[in-house]
């Protein structure tokens, strides 16, 4: 991991081994971040390269379940997670009512996301990170842009223009079976989803908020 990458949050919860793909995601990045954009009401994903909207209904069934909302909190930014605000230890944080955490923001239907789900799919955890942060760490897992001349760029978006101008005239809407058949693979894997995190749930667990900790 790179060293913007210390400065994401490990988020201890079970990954579903079905994740990304049932929120939509069938890039080969190892991390892509997932957050819900109240513009549209969609749930994203994006891997530094590509991005676009998700399944929103395995993202409400993920963030709402009973082995992942109760550990969805950050350390207060105010008084790091002491709950007070003195040395005393007798005032209570006012921003996080003495709590010492406060709920992770990863976007809503009213509210622009402060955090970034990130996933590694190659060691299957979960990270987060504040959004400019999450963008820069998921930029850099891709090796930079090769040095272009002026002609090779010429070239290249020549090329881009005419495979475009491919796509429209080749392009098809798919048909409504096709369309019945994606949202049926998309609702099992939904579904799948669920059952893996139910099997998660241990009896008797009490759900308390988990302690979070950056990356090492």
């Amino acid at each position: 991991m790179n060293e913007i990458g210390k400065l994401l949050t490990t988020l201890p919860v079970p990954v579903p081994p079905m994740f990304e793909a049932a929120l939509g995601y069938d890039g080969d990045a190892r991390y892509v971040a997932f957050y819900w954009q109240p513009t549209g009401d969609e749930v994203m994903y994006d891997d530094g390269h590509a991005s676009g909207d998700g399944d929103w209904w395995a993202w409400i069934e993920f963030e709402n379940h009973r082995a992942i909302a109760p550990h969805l909190w950050l350390p207060c930014p105010r008084c790091e997670g002491r709950g007070t605000t003195n040395t005393l230890e007798n005032d209570p944080c006012d921003a996080c009512d003495g709590s010492g955490l406060l709920h992770l923001n990863l976007g809503s239907s009213d509210f622009e996301a402060d955090h970034w789900l990130i996933l590694d799919r190659q060691e299957r955890k979960f990270y987060v990170a504040p959004i400019v942060t999450a963008r820069r760490f998921l930029q850099e897992q891709w090796p930079p842009p090769p040095e272009l001349t002026p002609e090779e760029e010429q070239a290249f978006f020549e090329a881009i223009q005419r495979a475009v101008e491919e796509l429209n005239q080749t392009w098809q809407p798919p048909s409504s079976e096709e369309l019945e058949a994606r949202l049926t693979a998309s609702m099992q894997l939904c579904r799948e989803m669920v059952a893996w995190l139910d099997g998660q749930v241990e009896e008797g667990d009490t759900h308390s908020p988990s302690s979070l900790r950056r990356e090492k």
